[in-house]
C-alpha cells in the first residue's frame, strides 16, 4: 500500500507539521505488512488534486506497483483516481483508493470513494471538555476519539 500526501506548515514558520496519518500509515505497515516499508511508495507534495494526480504519476513508474493507495485527503485521492484511470487502470480492481476527510463530493466519483471521516463538528465540544479538565480541575485528562463506519 502506498501513501499519498501532503505539507502543512506553520504560517510563521518554514518548519514543516508532523503528519499524524503519516505517522499512523508507518506505524500500522510496520505491524501488519508482510514486508519492510519500501519508502519509494510513499510520495509528499502539497494537498490537492494536481498532486495527487502527479504523486499517482509518480507512483505508477516505480518498480513495486502498489495495489492500493491511501491519500492524505479526499482531494488528493481524486487526484489519485483520475491517474488510475489514464493509465488504463481500475480503481478498486488494480488500485484500490481511500481518502481523508470524507468530502460530499466523494460519494458522486465512480466507483464512491472510501474515505475516513473525522467528526469536526464534535471537536468544539471534546476541546471544552478537555480544557475544563485540564485547567479548570487541576486534574488528569483523557481524550477518546470514536471513528464511525459510513454505511453508505
Amino acid at each position: 500500500m502506498a501513501f499519498v500526501g501532503g505539507q502543512d506548515r506553520i504560517p510563521s514558520s518554514k518548519a514543516p507539521l508532523q503528519d499524524r496519518r503519516l505517522m499512523a500509515y508507518r506505524r500500522l505497515y510496520k505491524k501488519y505488512a508482510p514486508g519492510p516499508l519500501n519508502e519509494n511508495l510513499i510520495k509528499i507534495g502539497e494537498f490537492g488534486l494536481d498532486d495527487g494526480y502527479r504523486l499517482m504519476m509518480d507512483l505508477h513508474a516505480e518498480d513495486e506497483k502498489p495495489t492500493a493507495v491511501f491519500a492524505a485527503s479526499d482531494t488528493m485521492a481524486l487526484g489519485c483516481m483520475r491517474a488510475i484511470e489514464e493509465a488504463g487502470l481500475l480503481v478498486g480492481t488494480d488500485i484500490s483508493v481511500i481518502g481523508f476527510d470524507d468530502i460530499p463530493a466523494a460519494q458522486y466519483t465512480s466507483p464512491s470513494l472510501s474515505s475516513v471521516k473525522v467528526h469536526t463538528e464534535l471537536w468544539d465540544g471534546m476541546l471544552w471538555k478537555f480544557f475544563l479538565n485540564a485547567f479548570g480541575k487541576r486534574g488528569s485528562c483523557r481524550l477518546r476519539l470514536l471513528f464511525q463506519q459510513n454505511s453508505s
